[in-house]
């Protein structure tokens, strides 16, 4: 997830790997580079969350992202908040997100009653 916003697309691999509309005059998925060099303006299509669901692991994570390949992760709470979902049907567990702090906190659901017949 970090290394598509250093790369500044969102799908690298589209239309290749992933279905994709190739188009002639603009790339709906590249984000547009800042014309500053502060690491506050990196993009102004670098998002402030970036959510990835159905990932493989058994826990949701979550954390910020560098604002550079050289940077250390920012523990000043800067750069893009990466969330990343596992599967509800195997976890039953999901992401709120307080949009004003940016908090976050996972909610799971007991599913042992599920198991009984």
């Amino acid at each position: 997830m970090e290394a598509t916003l250093l790369w500044g697309h969102l799908a690298p691999t589209c239309p290749d790997t992933l279905g994709g509309y190739p188009m002639t005059n603009v790339d709906p998925l590249l984000l547009r580079s800042s014309s500053t060099s502060s690491a506050q303006n990196f993009s102004p299509d670098y998002p402030d969350i970036y959510i990835a669901g159905c990932q493989s692991e058994d826990q949701p994570s979550w954390r910020r992202a560098r604002l550079k390949w050289s940077e250390e992760i920012d523990k000043n709470n800067c750069g893009c908040l990466l969330v990343s979902v596992p599967r509800f049907d195997s976890t039953f567990s999901f992401v709120l997100i307080n949009l004003k702090s940016l908090d976050c906190r996972v909610v799971r659901f007991d599913s042992s009653l599920l198991d009984e017949n």
